[in-house]
Parts: structure tokens; C-alpha cells; sequence
């Protein structure tokens, strides 16, 4: 007996086609599914639009949406497969980690680097090895892209061209669909929680990117600007500057202030560790916490998510800690 599956659409490159102004979203699920006629063997298949947007338009509000309507398919659905594009999928698929706790069947977003109906589009492979993995025993948010299968909160887009788009930072794969066969690494076992959705955002949350020369007033005016928490992409392993143009006034001004402070690489593998070298230690003698391995997406949507539930500054530190 077949799965049902439920597609959700939000446009982006997978659904476009070229326009007076160049590429925008065009095309419904039914329309998307008429280039994967396989997908009838692999599920029960539903349609519905969530929204015809670029990524680039798609605000935290519409994680909100998506988890919502997630969450409800899957009271009546085997799986969901989400579509998405690819800008900011990995934001998406990061917050859908966040908000959709504990849940036993398997939400799969994918896109596409060339609109489906193009010749050669990427699309219609990847939107049917989504499907694949949606009627697969997987639990939990994934991303489906070039025939690998990443867990959502470690998605990121490293490629602004090439198939192969998206990399899985810091965590292994969960697996590969190929050749219609979905191979996965392993399955964890189901969380005994019960599943929940978390749908509170505070969108207060502030990226920023250190570089030589950047200016410390950039860093205070997220006080000004009504900021609770600023992501702080710092250099390799937990580097920032102390002397010259030392950030640690700014930083002991957030602390005193009661705005949190995480601390992110830009470095694309292997995390962030304060305690490393004496400019990390004197700023994490100013309150500012090591994201880990989570990258600068994932702690955007994770603090948001957070913050939105109205946890203290200590449940939210061991929070950014723990699994999705």
C-alpha cells in the first residue's frame, strides 16, 4: 500500500520561469509533479500552495506558517515534501528543526538550482528523491539535494550554481537516494517524547560578520536598535579583535544590557571554541557563548525560536547546546 505524502509549495527557483524581469515563481505542485511521472509509483500524492515567493521574500513568518501546516499533514500524512528555494532553504529548514519537536515521520524540503522545466534542471531528480525519502522510515526535518539526505539544522548552500548546492556541516549524512533506492546511514530511534509544535518567534535576533577593520559602534547599536541576541561570525576557531579596535567594550556593554552574544565561525567545518586562544577567553569573560558546531543559519532560527518561547538567558545557553 502506497504512503500518502502531502507536497507543499512555496515557489523559488524550482517553480520559476523566465519572465520580463528574469526567473520568478510560476508553477503549482500539480504543474511541478507533471515532470516526475515516476512519482505515482513512489506515494499517494497531494498538492497545496503555501506561497509563490522567491526565498529571498520569505520572512521568519513564514516558517511559521510552514511549521502549522506541517504539523497538521502530518495528523493525516505519511510524509511532507516541502518546496522551497534554495536562497534560504537552509534557514527554513534549520527553524522547521526547531519547531517541530519530537516528530515520528519524515518533512523533506528541497529546490532546485535551475527552474524544472528547464532542459537538464536538477529539479525534477531532486523532487523525486524527496519523495523517495518522504515514504521512507526516516522521522524528523531534512533536506534532499544532489541525492543527498542532510539533516535540516546542518544544511548549507555552498554553491550558488552547481547541483551539488547544499553540504551537511558538522554532522555525517543521514544518507543518499540513488538510483530510486533511499540508502539510509542509520536510524536513530524515535524520541519517546510526544511531538509538539513551537511556533513563537522573536525575530530580534541580529548576523553579524567580523572583518579587518569593522567597526565596534556596529556591534553596540544592536542595543539601540532593540536586538535581544546578535550572532557574531568571528574569525577561525574563536578569534576577534581585543586590542586596537577591541571589541570587548561593545561586548561588556550587550552583557550589562542583557543581550546574548554567540559566537560563530566563518569558517564553513568544525565549529567555534572560545576557549582556545586568549582572545576568545577574554570574550567569553564577557558573557559572549560559543555556538559549537551549529552554523550562523542555525542560530539565527534556533535563538529565534528561544527567545520566542521566553526562556532565561541560562535555559537558552543550555538549550544552544542540545539536539534539535
Amino acid at each position: 500500500m502506497l504512503k500518502k505524502i502531502l507536497v507543499l509549495t512555496t515557489g523559488g527557483t524550482l517553480a520559476s520561469a523566465p519572465g520580463p524581469r528574469g526567473l520568478a515563481p510560476a508553477l503549482d505542485g500539480a504543474a511541478l509533479l507533471s515532470f516526475v511521472p515516476e512519482a505515482a509509483a513512489v506515494a499517494e500524492l497531494s498538492c497545496r500552495e503555501l506561497f509563490s515567493l522567491d526565498s529571498s521574500d520569505l520572512q521568519p513568518r513564514a516558517w511559521q506558517t510552514m511549521a502549522q501546516a506541517v504539523w497538521e499533514a502530518l495528523q493525516d500524512y505519511d510524509g511532507v515534501v516541502l518546496t522551497h528555494g534554495t536562497d534560504t532553504l537552509a534557514y527554513t529548514a534549520a527553524a522547521l528543526s526547531f519547531m517541530l519537536i519530537a516528530i515520528k515521520k519524515p518533512v523533506v524540503l528541497t529546490g532546485s538550482q535551475l527552474p524544472i522545466a528547464t532542459p537538464g534542471s536538477d529539479g525534477p531528480a531532486n523532487l523525486l528523491a524527496a519523495l523517495q525519502a518522504a515514504a521512507s522510515p526516516l522521522a524528523g526535518v531534512y533536506v534532499v539535494f544532489d541525492g543527498k539526505l542532510i539533516p535540516g539544522h546542518c544544511a548549507k548552500k555552498i554553491y550558488s550554481k552547481n547541483v551539488a548546492a547544499f553540504a551537511a556541516v558538522n554532522e555525517p549524512l543521514a544518507g543518499r537516494i540513488e538510483k530510486g533506492q533511499v540508502s539510509l546511514a542509520s536510524l536513530s530511534p524515535l524520541s519517546s517524547a510526544p511531538p509538539r509544535l513551537e511556533t513563537a518567534l522573536d525575530e530580534r535576533v541580529l548576523l553579524l560578520k567580523l572583518y579587518p577593520g569593522f567597526d565596534p559602534a556596529l556591534l553596540e547599536a544592536a542595543s539601540n536598535l532593540g536586538y535581544r541576541a546578535v550572532v557574531l561570525e568571528v574569525y577561525g576557531l574563536g578569534g576577534l579583535p581585543c586590542r586596537g579596535r577591541s571589541l570587548l567594550p561593545a561586548l561588556r556593554k550587550l552583557r550589562d544590557e542583557g543581550i546574548l552574544v554567540v559566537a560563530a565561525t566563518q569558517c564553513l567545518f568544525d565549529g567555534c571554541d572560545l576557549s582556545c586562544y586568549e582572545v576568545g577567553r577574554a570574550a567569553e569573560a564577557l558573557g559572549v557563548v560559543a555556538g559549537g558546531k551549529l552554523t550562523s543559519e542555525a542560530l539565527v532560527a534556533k535563538l529565534m525560536c528561544l527567545l520566542g518561547r521566553g526562556l532565561a538567558r541560562e535555559e537558552i545557553v543550555a538549550a544552544l547546546s542540545e539536539d534539535p
